[in-house]
């Protein structure tokens, strides 16, 4: 794995396996992709991604005990954008604040 990635692990089978464990990676940097932070509500990991410099959201969510890409922006945005979960423990409401050099 290179360093900057975003890796998720069944707890049970990594205490019980140790490092030979099966992994999901969730994100793993590029040349130009890296991870700026990430929120969790309920069901999803949201990850916010610097492309080129550019801010783009991506999705996971955690079904059936395994992890599924559920998407994420088709092009990265010049913004400052946060992303905050309302109440993780209760649902998949996020909070969502940006602003662009024009924008306030």
């Amino acid at each position: 794995l290179k360093g900057g990635s975003m890796v998720a692990f069944d707890i049970a089978e990594l205490i019980a396996k140790g490092l030979e464990a099966p992994v999901t990676v969730l994100f793993e940097p590029s040349a130009r992709v890296s991870l700026r932070t990430y929120s969790v509500t309920c069901n999803y990991v949201i990850l916010e991604l610097l492309d080129n410099v550019k801010s783009r959201l991506q999705f996971w969510r955690f079904a059936d005990r395994t992890w599924v890409d559920a998407g994420a922006e088709r092009e990265a945005a010049i913004r400052g954008c946060s992303v905050a979960a309302v109440d993780s423990d209760v649902d998949d409401r996020f909070f969502f604040t940006t602003s662009t050099f024009t924008t306030p």
